[in-house]
């Protein structure tokens, strides 16, 4: 069976047309679509349950994105799990090939990405993010092209669909349960498959379709929820090197914020360390080369 998980939050009718357009991309495959409503107030989510295959669970206070989509994920019961937006439309069969390839291959798994309804409404292609050293710490770089001395050859993950066997899934320790509703998701998945040595791979036959927001809404992310999720990013996947490289980077850009923290980081730091075929320099040297030399040249200026 394959469980694909939906976070939403005042959606609109753009989250039926998802759901509705997954329904006819699954085919015959066994599937469930898991929505987490995350206490909207607009309707978007009633009547979703009597959509074919469709289960839906409410949170009574809203919880964010990121930790909806782990939700969505502690009630599956699927062989391989998906994750993605609920603005997208998608190829017919393109979901259930994903699932195959993650069950069958293994690592992650996306299709390529079209957006539309983004700069200036002209339509790109993308398959997956690389990681840099930026200004905020370590960060996602939108393209397929690779910046000299920028983007490492690690990729990480769209912005939807991508699926991951199950088990594979709860051995990197599920999705990162990251303190502010958006932001730093990408980035945080890919740096955990890294260290767990889980490879990302694009298909590159199937394009979906990522249409702006459309007749969906964005979920709104406040300011520093940004700023928490870049501290929180950095001190579950790189705790090692947290207190003397990325901690300063990131009060040099951002600040200090001391309210980052959330109850339970030390229980992902676990299950990341348990399922951890690299170390953490094998990592950062693998993405970056010599990264401490980037480091250092991001603190000087």
């Amino acid at each position: 069976m394959i469980s694909l998980c939906l976070a939403a939050l005042n959606q609109g009718p753009g989250l039926r047309k998802t759901i509705e357009s997954a329904i006819e991309s699954f085919g015959p495959a066994n599937y469930e679509i898991i929505v987490v409503d995350d206490s909207s107030d607009d309707g978007s989510c009633e009547g979703l349950g009597d959509l074919a295959g469709v289960k839906v669970f409410r949170n009574e206070l809203n919880q964010g994105c990121t930790r909806s989509r782990y939700i969505a994920s502690t009630k599956a019961i699927g062989d391989v799990l998906m994750f993605s937006d609920t603005h997208n439309t998608y190829p017919i069969a393109g979901l259930s090939r994903l699932a195959r390839f993650a069950n069958n291959r293994g690592g992650i798994w996306q299709c390529k990405l079209k957006f539309e309804g983004y700069h200036n409404q002209k339509t790109i292609i993308r398959s997956g993010f690389g990681l840099r050293i930026a200004k905020g710490g370590i960060s996602s770089h939108l393209g397929e092209k690779r910046q000299k001395g920028t983007t490492s050859r690690h990729k990480v993950i769209c912005s939807g669909p991508w699926a991951i066997r199950t088990d594979v899934y709860w051995r990197m320790g599920g999705t990162p349960r990251l303190p502010g509703r958006w932001g730093r998701y990408e980035p945080a998945v890919g740096l955990a498959a890294m260290r767990c040595k889980v490879p990302i791979r694009s298909d590159r036959k199937y394009t979906f379709t990522h249409h702006g927001y459309g007749d969906s809404r964005p979920y709104v992310l406040p300011p520093d929820d940004r700023i928490k999720n870049a501290f929180y990013l950095h001190a579950m996947c790189l705790p090692e090197t947290f207190d003397d490289y990325w901690h300063p980077l990131l009060t040099k850009t951002y600040g200090d914020m001391v309210e980052w923290w959330d109850g339970d980081l030390d229980e992902q730091r676990r299950d990341l360390d348990a399922a951890s075929y690299y170390s953490e320099d094998e990592v950062l040297e693998q993405l970056f080369g010599d990264w401490e030399s980037k480091w250092k040249v991001l603190m000087d200026r």
